[in-house]
């Protein structure tokens, strides 16, 4: 029985505090969390490298190397501080990194390296009033700030900026374009040209297809996919579903689903209507 339960994952804790949020976005390895003192928690649940082996009584491992180093323990948790209380993070889907956002604005990216150091990587170069929204596919990231929309992309150490405030925000997967709720209008901009969509009323979410050609816009109790090149394009639209707070498109983009806080969902079908 010891030595089959030597495999199993220890019940211990990492951290006796409370915490805002915590998330496992990445894998078994890594664990993130906002802690009560507004730090950054970060606890490393499979490290490279541990420190001596516990012992149990009654187990000879000098057979079984193997067993010895199921045993091996180190240290895992780390709290970095950032001046100010955190108030929110969010993963990177191409990357083991988190960007946070701090109290006054500030917007740093963290990196959970495989070697077990985590680092801050990165600073935007503006802080965020809202939400830091991060690209699918690429290190590109923006907000909505004090004199407008700026993205920001890490490779070529670009900003780009919409002098007006916007009432939801989303970028492609390649962090090339901007869409936009501005009033009761779509704005798209994209690496050459800028086009704005009237509608008959505020959208209120948005979200780029997996590939980036499409958006998904929920306006005036309707689902609506349009092109992303030409806004303008409606490519399908159906009747919503009544209180949707979120919208997920499937992988390979052939279908979008709205979600209720509660946890329901509707699925559409690109290729036809609503698919319950």
């Amino acid at each position: 029985m010891i030595r089959r339960s030597v495999w199993m994952a220890p019940a211990r804790f990492l951290i006796a505090e409370g915490g805002a949020r915590s998330d496992m976005p990445f894998d078994h390895r890594w664990a993130v969390a906002l802690g009560r003192d507004g730090t950054l928690v970060v606890a490393d649940l499979d490290p490279p490298q541990g420190g001596e082996s516990e012992v149990i009584d009654g187990l000879d491992l000098s057979d079984s190397p193997a067993l010895a180093q199921a045993l091996m323990r180190g240290q895992v948790v780390k709290k970095i501080d950032f001046g100010a209380p955190l108030v929110d993070f969010t993963p990177l889907a191409f990357d083991t990194a988190v960007v946070v956002r701090q109290a006054l604005g500030d917007v740093h990216v963290v990196r959970l390296r495989e070697s077990g150091a985590v680092d801050v990587a990165a600073k935007l170069p503006f802080a965020c009033r809202g939400h830091v929204h991060v690209a699918a596919r690429a290190p590109a990231f923006g907000c909505v700030t004090d004199s407008g929309v700026k993205v920001h992309d890490l490779r070529s150490q670009l900003t780009r900026e919409v002098p007006e405030g916007a009432a939801e925000l989303a970028l492609s997967p390649d962090g090339q374009r901007i869409a936009l709720a501005t009033g009761s209008a779509l704005f798209v901009q994209g690496p050459e040209v800028a086009e704005r969509v009237a509608l008959a009323a505020p959208p209120a979410l948005l979200s780029f297809s997996p590939d980036g050609s499409a958006i998904a816009v929920l306006v005036a109790g309707e689902l609506r996919i349009v092109r992303a090149e030409e806004p303008g394009t409606v490519l399908f639209r159906a009747s919503a579903i009544e209180g949707a707070s979120a919208m997920i498109w499937d992988e390979k983009g052939h279908d979008v689903a709205l979600c209720k806080l509660s946890g329901a969902a509707c699925w559409y079908r690109l290729d036809g209507d609503e698919a319950g």
